[in-house]
């Protein structure tokens, strides 16, 4: 289907809309006999051992991500040309 070819799409959505059947939860919602959904919060307290295994582990997934950040960034400013560098120059991590 060449692109700009209306009359193709249309017949297309035409022949799909009568063999396929699209329904959302909320219109098929009594037909499923779900339960109401539950939220739970629960607070945990953590041993000092624990938090700063916690504080540790967030401080290195922050590092990782600043690193893959940085280097897609690099990646991205090395196949652009100069304007495009002028605008992520401003990209602060």
């Amino acid at each position: 289907m060449q692109k700009g070819d209306v009359r193709a799409m249309e017949f297309t959505h035409k022949v799909f809309k009568q063999i396929m059947w699209r329904s959302s939860k909320k219109h098929v919602a009594d037909e499923l006999d779900l339960p109401s959904q539950e939220e739970c919060l629960s607070w945990l307290t953590l041993s000092p051992v624990e938090e700063h295994f916690y504080q540790r582990q967030h401080e290195t997934c922050v590092r990782d991500a600043h690193e893959v950040i940085e280097s897609l960034r690099n990646d991205i400013l090395s196949r652009k040309g100069p304007g495009f560098c002028l605008v992520l120059s401003n990209f602060v991590l």
